[in-house]
């Protein structure tokens, strides 16, 4: 009983965040026990665990006599965010540089080529995992753990921007495809830093768009 209990809570984590950073479940909506539990077909106390977890995750909100909401998009975290995101992935890069081997790199390129496949299509939620994996890949290439496990903390909070937000600063997504190829050189350039500045301009970038609309994008 306890090991279904936990399966089944670990099925409500898995489809509430989902549901969060796809944007399905908006930024401010108040999510009720009772509801959620009718929705799983479960009792309160799986649903309750659940909430708990996505409050560690920062994806939920736990208001005292108040009740649970989805976390907003705030301005000033996303910023540190980006920040936190720069410094890990331009030290990924530089190590990735000198560590990936030619088949990590030939990732690299078939992952770039399958971004401009989905953005062909119109396909951005594809776009969006192959950016995040893309991502990942570099910080993993970089061998140093620590990287990837930082990275991971901050993953749900990236993807959900990208989900949410990103379409309105970034409505060509051949651009978004386009915006990685100089990292991929500079990579296989096995040019340190290189990859460290070409990730460095491609999160400012999406820094500056994200400033060019100003506090419009604060607090959902």
């Amino acid at each position: 009983m306890a090991i279904r209990h936990r399966l089944l809570r670990d099925q409500i984590v898995d489809s509430l965040r989902r549901s969060i950073l796809t944007g399905q479940l908006e930024p401010g909506e108040r999510l009720v026990e009772l509801e959620l539990a009718r929705r799983f077909e479960t009792s309160q106390g799986p649903v309750r665990e659940a909430l708990q977890r996505l409050a560690t995750e920062g994806l939920v909100v736990l208001k005292r006599h108040s009740g649970t909401y989805v976390a907003p998009l705030n301005h000033h975290e996303l910023r540190a965010i980006c920040e936190v995101r720069k410094t890990v992935e331009c030290v990924g890069a530089a190590a990735s540089a000198r560590e990936m081997d030619e088949e990590q790199l030939q990732h690299l390129d078939r992952t770039l080529a399958e971004m401009y496949a989905a953005a062909g299509k119109g396909d951005r939620s594809s776009l969006i995992a192959l950016d995040m994996s893309f991502h990942r890949f570099i910080c993993e290439g970089s061998r140093l753990p620590t990287l990837i496990r930082v990275w991971d903390i901050l993953a749900n909070q990236i993807e959900r921007f990208l989900h949410i937000d990103h379409p309105k600063h970034f409505p060509d997504q051949m651009e978004i495809a386009r915006s990685h190829e100089p990292i991929v050189r500079a990579l296989k350039a096995r040019d340190a830093e290189a990859a460290s500045l070409a990730v460095r301009e491609h999160i400012d970038l999406i820094w500056r768009r994200i400033e060019s609309v100003g506090d419009n994008v604060a607090d959902h």
